[in-house]
C-alpha cells in the first residue's frame, strides 16, 4: 500500500529536510526582505566590509568605535532605509530602493562611520559574508549589490553548516530542524547579521561534542580533539560569550577518548586554545570600545556588581523571569526590527509543535547524563552572561530592568536546552508515531507566517 506523505517523512534524513526548506525558503527572503531591514543589519554590513578589507579590529574615531569606510555606504544605508524601522506602518519605499542600486562603491572616497555595537563582534562571525562581499568586489559590484552578495554568502553557508551539524547528531535531529526552522532563525539567517553564523556554528559545536558518545570508534577518537580545538578557536573569535558552548566536550566521558590522561590533555588544551584566542581578542579590543545605549556608564555600573553582587545576580534573575514571555516570543518571530511580529497564537502553536517533536525523540542514554546536566549549566550560565553583559553595557544605573537583551540572542543556546530534557518512555512513545504530523504542521506555519509577516510589514497598507 501506498504510505501516507507524514509516514515517509519519519523514514526521511532530517538533514536533507532541513536543506530543501531552509534553502528555497532563505532565498526567497533575502529578496523579499528590503535591505537593512534585520535588526542592526546596517552595522554588521559596515563590520563585515571592514574585515573584507583586512581590517579585523575595528578602530576609534572621532566619537566613538567603527572606520574609515566608503561614503557610499551611509548614502545607500539613508537611501533605502528612510524612517521604516520602528514604525510599523510605514512601508518599504521601492524607488529608492531601485535607485540605491545605481550608487556606486567608490571605494577610496572615505568617511567615518561608527558601530560599536558590532565592532565588538570577532571576525570570524562574519567571514560568510565577507566571501560574498569579496566575490562582489572582484565582479565591481555596487554597494548595494555587495550588500545582496554577503547576504547570500552567509546564507549558503549557515545553512550547509546547519546541515552538517543536523547530520552528525544522533539526538533530538528533528528538534534541531525546527530550531534552525523558526521564523526568526529564518529571518536572521537570510540577512548580512552575525547571528546565522553564531547559530550554524553553536550548532556545529554540539554536533562535534556528542560525536564520541555516537560513535566509539578509533577514527572518531582520532578526529574529535581536533574538531573541538577547531571549533573552540572559530567560536572564540566569534560573537561573545557563544564560545563557551564548546566546553559540552567535558562532559565526553573519558572511555571515548581513549583512556583518562587522554581525556584530561584534550581538555587542558581545549581550555588553553579557547582562553588563549578569547584573550587575545580581548586584549586587541582594549581601547577600541564604545557605549552606544544612551545613559549606559558601564564604569559605574560595574563599581555596583562588585559592591552590591547579590543585588545584582537577583536583578538579572528577577528581571529575566518578568521578561520570559516577552523574549520567547521574540525568539519564535518578531522580525523586522522588533516592529513585525508573527501572531501570538502562530508562536504559541510552533512553541506547542517544538516541544512535542523534542519529547517524542530519544534523547542521550541513561550512561551520558554527564552531558545533560553540563547542557543546563552551559544554558543557565550562557543566559546569565548575555544579561550580565546588556546590563554592564546597555543599562542605565539604577534601572531595575536590563535592557538590549532579545530574543534572538538566546537562540544559540535553546539546543543545549533541549538535549537536557528527557521524556518518560510513557509520553515519548506515543509522541514518536504523531511527529511526523508535528513536524509538517511546523514547517508549513513556520514557513508561511514568515513570509507572510515580511510581505505584509513592509509592502501591504493596513
Amino acid at each position: 500500500t501506498r504510505s501516507r506523505p507524514w509516514q515517509r517523512l519519519s523514514r526521511m534524513d532530517p538533514a536533507k529536510v532541513f536543506l530543501w526548506v531552509a534553502m528555497p525558503v532563505g532565498v526567497l527572503l533575502v529578496a523579499v526582505t528590503p535591505p537593512f531591514q534585520v535588526p542592526d543589519e546596517p552595522n554588521h554590513f559596515y563590520r563585515a566590509y571592514q574585515v573584507s578589507v583586512g581590517q579585523l579590529v575595528s578602530q576609534r574615531t572621532s566619537t566613538s568605535v567603527g572606520g574609515q569606510l566608503p561614503r557610499s555606504f551611509l548614502q545607500v544605508t539613508g537611501t533605502v532605509m528612510g524612517n521604516v524601522p520602528f514604525n510599523p506602518d510605514v512601508k518599504q519605499n521601492l524607488d529608492a530602493w531601485a535607485h540605491a542600486f545605481d550608487i556606486p562603491l567608490r571605494p577610496h572616497d572615505r568617511v567615518e562611520v561608527g558601530f560599536p555595537n558590532t565592532a565588538l563582534t570577532g571576525p570570524i562571525a562574519y567571514m560568510p559574508q565577507v566571501l560574498g562581499i569579496e566575490l562582489g568586489r572582484l565582479v565591481g559590484a555596487s554597494t548595494l549589490m555587495l550588500f545582496y552578495w554577503g547576504r547570500i554568502a552567509s546564507l549558503l553557508l549557515c545553512v550547509a553548516l546547519t546541515a552538517c551539524a543536523i547530520r552528525w547528531l544522533t539526538v533530538r535531529r528533528w528538534t534541531c530542524v525546527l530550531l534552525s526552522l523558526l521564523p526568526m532563525t529564518l529571518f536572521v539567517r537570510s540577512s548580512v547579521s552575525s547571528d546565522g553564523p553564531t547559530l550554524a556554528l553553536t550548532m556545529l559545536a554540539l554536533a562535534i561534542c556528542l560525536l564520541p558518545a555516537a560513535l566509539e570508534t578509533a577514527s572518531v577518537h582520532f578526529k574529535v580533539p581536533g574538531l573541538l580545538f577547531s571549533i573552540a578557536s572559530l567560536m572564540a573569535f566569534g560573537k561573545p560569550p557563544y564560545g563557551a558552548v564548546a566546553f559540552l566536550a567535558l562532559a565526553i566521558p573519558p572511555r571515548l577518548l581513549g583512556g583518562t590522561k587522554r581525556y584530561a590533555s584534550t581538555m587542558l588544551a581545549l581550555t588553553v586554545v579557547f582562553v588563549i584566542a578569547q584573550g587575545a581578542w580581548a586584549l586587541a579590543l582594549r581601547g577600541k570600545t564604545a557605549v552606544s545605549a544612551p545613559g549606559a556608564d558601564p564604569p559605574a555600573q560595574t563599581t555596583f556588581v562588585v559592591d552590591h553582587p547579590g543585588d545584582a545576580a537577583a536583578l538579572l534573575v528577577s528581571d529575566f523571569v518578568r521578561s520570559a514571555p516577552v523574549l520567547t516570543h521574540q525568539a519564535l518571530g518578531v522580525l523586522g526590527w522588533l516592529d513585525a511580529p508573527i501572531p501570538s497564537s502562530v508562536a504559541v502553536f510552533l512553541g506547542l509543535m517544538l516541544v512535542l517533536v523534542a519529547f517524542g525523540e530519544p534523547g542521550l542514554p541513561p550512561t551520558f547524563v554527564g552531558f545533560r546536566w553540563l547542557s543546563v549549566v552551559i544554558c543557565g550560565v550562557g543566559t546569565l552572561t548575555l544579561l550580565g553583559m546588556n546590563y554592564l553595557w546597555w543599562t542605565p544605573p539604577g534601572a531595575s530592568h536590563v535592557e538590549g537583551i532579545q530574543g534572538r540572542h538566546l537562540l544559540p543556546l535553546v539546543p543545549f536546552l533541549f538535549l537536557s530534557i528527557n521524556a518518560p518512555t510513557w509520553i515519548g512513545r506515543p509522541l514518536s508515531r504523531v511527529r511526523p504530523v508535528c513536524v509538517i504542521a511546523f514547517l508549513v506555519v513556520s514557513v508561511t507566517t514568515t513570509v507572510l509577516t515580511v510581505v505584509n510589514r513592509y509592502y501591504l497598507d493596513r
